[in-house]
Parts: C-alpha cells; sequence; structure tokens
C-alpha cells in the first residue's frame, strides 16, 4: 500500500479522508482532503457503473501541497508521527503478534489452515510440474499443442 510505506519511510501524506487509509491516516500523521460521494456513471477500470466514487475536493488538496511545501515544520512534524504510528502498529512484529492472539486458543483453526495450506502448496507444485511437462513437450513437437 503506497500511503503506508509512504508513512514507513517517513514521507508526509496527503490522502482523501475515505475509505481503507483512514485506519492509519489521522490528522496528527497525515493531511486529509474532503471528498464528495458521487455515482459513477459508467464503467471506470475496476469500478463499476452506479458504484461510488470519493471525489477529492481538488482545491483543498492543492491548499495541502502548498503548505507542504512552505511549511517545513508541518512537514516534518507530519513525516515523523506518520513514521512512527505505522511503525508502532503496524510493523511485522506488531501484526504477527495481533493474528497470534487472534489464534490463542484455536488449535483446529491454525491446524485446519496448516493443513490447507500444505495440501495447496502440493497442488501447485504438482500443477507447476504438469505445466513444465506440457511446456517441454510442446517444444519437442516445435511448438505445436498436446493433441
Amino acid at each position: 500500500m503506497t500511503l503506508a510505506e509512504a508513512m514507513y519511510l517517513g514521507k508526509p501524506v496527503i490522502a482523501t479522508a475515505y475509505s481503507g487509509n483512514t485506519d492509519f491516516t489521522h490528522p496528527p500523521n497525515s493531511l486529509l482532503v474532503d471528498y464528495e460521494l458521487v455515482q459513477l456513471s459508467h464503467d471506470y477500470g475496476p469500478y463499476l457503473r452506479e458504484s461510488y466514487w470519493a471525489d477529492p475536493d481538488l482545491e483543498q488538496a492543492s491548499h495541502y501541497m502548498q503548505q507542504l511545501v512552505a511549511d517545513n515544520s508541518l512537514r516534518q512534524r507530519l513525516a515523523y508521527n506518520g513514521q512512527r504510528y505505522i511503525r508502532q502498529n503496524y510493523s511485522p512484529e506488531v501484526v504477527g503478534e495481533i493474528m497470534r492472539q487472534r489464534c490463542v486458543g484455536r488449535p483446529s483453526f491454525v491446524e485446519s489452515h496448516r493443513k490447507g495450506c500444505q495440501y495447496n502448496a502440493r497442488r501447485a507444485a504438482a500443477s507447476a510440474s504438469n505445466l513444465m511437462v506440457y511446456i517441454h513437450e510442446v517444444c519437442k513437437r516445435g511448438g505445436q499443442g498436446l493433441k
């Protein structure tokens, strides 16, 4: 995720105050741009017609960009706060501990997922092996598919 990575690296962040990024972008660590929810009139990439889009306030976003350029203390404060927040709350150790806590007392959950992963790994290896055999056979036949 680009925003979280930027924060991790100590870069100030400007983001729309909407959707998943609001889990970790907050006024002390980023500049949040207001938006208006608008319904799409046609498909736009992965967003289907009649979906809703958070249309950012471009004037506010532009103002925030100018502020960051002009105000070194704001830029440094946001960069520091963002970096500290991501590293304290989203480090591999912290996320791993959250996952471990969710699994504690649920050995059947952990065991079923471990077995599922082993099974899927074996299936993937078998599929890859079959694909390599197929490619080898096609190459031996001068690019003609198997019949």
